[in-house]
């Protein structure tokens, strides 16, 4: 709707995990060399975890680009509570048939493919996206699908998870767990500045003019978001809806404002919950925060 108006060639914004838009952050920086490190270093377990929304699953498919082909890699990204036998998913990533297979015979596959994998020249990596909701039995599953790793490793698992499963990890029931987990990395949300050349990042891959963001609307969406990279997304694609719908070259504070104003009216939840939307003004929407629009050229819009 407002990429012609604002000279893009496609949306900046959008939610899917696109790594032509991966920002490279220090954080994303260090946790993709990590992962790039613990395959070249055949390590048996690595755990990377962050926020809903913090990039991890950009993070993943940016090293699905990058991996070598010494790598066989396969993504089970369906996880539950309730599923406690993972090996039927694990086969199906590969490309593996288990049709009426028993748990005994998908493990005995299993461990062939891998067999057949390093006599390939290859080390078979298994990535595990939302570790969190995995149930205690298929934590230990995992656990003992590293066991084939005795004078040579034929496996390595990256389990991708949020926060919370650190806890869990540290939990005694998982002791054995932990001790094998040769990289831990947390992602925590972006700082201002780097919020700034986040949103700068996307806009010019997308063919878009960065200054097309003020300065005091990034600080208040970087507030509102948390510095979490999804609600950031989310926050600026409406913010350029609304500047749209407004014919508002430059995208300021007020813009933000309103439009924040109006998904607080419809309890549309936020990354930050202690930043308060503005009050509502029936003369003009909401209250005129202080940084007003400006009619001068973006370069002048733009205060650092």
């Amino acid at each position: 709707m407002y990429e012609s108006f604002y000279g893009m060639k496609e949306s900046p914004f959008s939610l899917l995990p696109d790594p032509a838009y991966l920002f490279s952050s220090r954080q994303h920086t260090m946790a993709l060399t990590l992962l790039k490190y613990s395959l070249v270093n055949h390590h048996s377990f690595t755990v990377i975890t962050g926020e809903v929304g913090a990039g991890k699953t950009t993070l993943i498919n940016q090293l699905l680009r990058e991996v070598g082909e010494e790598f066989t890699v396969g993504l089970v990204n369906f996880t539950d509570s309730r599923v406690v036998q993972l090996m039927p998913w694990i086969l199906r990533c590969y490309g593996l048939p288990f049709g009426k297979m028993n748990f005994i015979q998908m493990y005995d596959r299993f461990l062939e493919f891998l067999v057949e994998e390093r006599e390939k020249g290859r080390v078979t990596v298994l990535i595990v996206d939302e570790a969190q909701n995995l149930a205690k039995k298929a934590l230990e599953n995992l656990r003992m699908l590293s066991n084939v790793n005795t004078s040579e490793t034929l496996l390595q698992l990256v389990l991708i998870g949020q926060p919370e499963f650190r806890e869990t990890l540290k939990q005694p029931d998982f002791r054995q767990l932990n001790q094998r987990v040769s990289i831990f990395y947390r992602l925590d949300p972006l700082g201002k500045d780097e919020a700034e050349s986040y949103i700068d990042h996307r806009v010019c891959i997308a063919g878009g003019d960065p200054r097309i963001f003020s300065r005091p609307a990034i600080n208040r969406i970087w507030e509102i978001s948390g510095g979490v990279p999804r609600s950031i997304n989310t926050l600026c694609d409406m913010s350029l809806v609304y500047g749209y719908a407004n014919s508002r070259n430059v995208i300021d504070r007020d813009i933000v404002d309103e439009m924040f104003c109006e998904r607080e009216e419809f309890g549309v939840a936020q990354s930050n919950p202690s930043i308060s939307a503005p009050s509502r003004n029936p003369a003009n929407g909401v209250v005129q925060s202080d940084a007003r629009p400006s009619a001068e050229a973006m370069e002048q819009n733009r205060s650092h």
